[in-house]
């Protein structure tokens, strides 16, 4: 199957240890990619330019094949591929606040945050008494039968940007990722002031599953339809 792709030169995207597949099929003789650095013998044996990984974010475009290195990637790599299906991204060059919290949802922060870089934006990530560079753990939630949802870990979501000191006129929206962040954010009097100044000044603010907490005790819900 790969190989058929291969062969006939349409699009084939790979990320993280996906290489292996293209290593296997030999898709990636003679081409440049980039991947974990334990995976760069591999990829060489199998006759790979090998392009040796700055950061977790890098990707490498070479004829129709685009390599990443792991999820972080996700930005660039969706650029590349839409950009080797003949297509074109034309985003936006907003700024989008994302305000974040210990345990708030791993897919609900990390999906939207990378599709918006993707598309052009510049995208910041903050939360009450942290900096740029700490961490927010994750919770991933699933219904798998039982009386209420299940609670597993995520990913290490990073910080790009300090709580404090934040200038909230510099952004044109706000997101708030839903879980167990906002059932405690909610009471905390610096995110009601941020998400009333966004409101106030009609910017976008979107907010999902239990995100909406934070816009209820805000009091912003009055006048406004929503769904949970």
């Amino acid at each position: 199957c790969v190989r058929k792709f291969s062969d006939s030169g349409k699009p084939i995207g790979s990320i993280c240890h996906g290489h292996l597949i293209l290593a296997a099929a030999g898709s990636v003789k003679g081409r440049k990619c980039t991947a974990l650095h334990a995976l760069g013998p591999v990829l060489i044996d199998a006759g790979a330019h090998w392009i040796e990984p700055k950061t977790r974010m890098d990707c490498v475009a070479d004829g129709n094949i685009i390599t990443g290195v792991i999820y972080r990637a996700h930005p660039e790599y969706i650029r590349l591929f839409v950009r080797a299906l003949g297509g074109k991204v034309t985003g936006s060059d907003k700024r989008i606040l994302f305000l974040c919290g210990d345990f708030m949802e791993d897919y609900e922060v990390t999906v939207p945050f990378q599709s918006l870089q993707a598309l052009g934006c510049h995208v910041d990530a903050v939360s009450p008494k942290k900096k740029a560079g700490d961490i927010c753990p994750t919770a991933v939630h699933d219904f798998e039968g039982d009386q209420t949802y299940s609670e597993k870990p995520g990913h290490n979501f990073i910080l790009t940007a300090s709580y404090e000191g934040l200038d909230a006129s510099s952004y044109d929206a706000l997101v708030i990722p839903g879980c167990r962040a906002p059932e405690y954010l909610a009471l905390d009097e610096t995110v009601i002031a941020l998400v009333k100044e966004f409101m106030q000044s009609r910017k976008p603010v979107a907010s999902i599953c239990h995100g909406q907490l934070i816009l209820a005790a805000a009091g912003v819900l009055k006048v406004v339809s929503c769904c949970l």
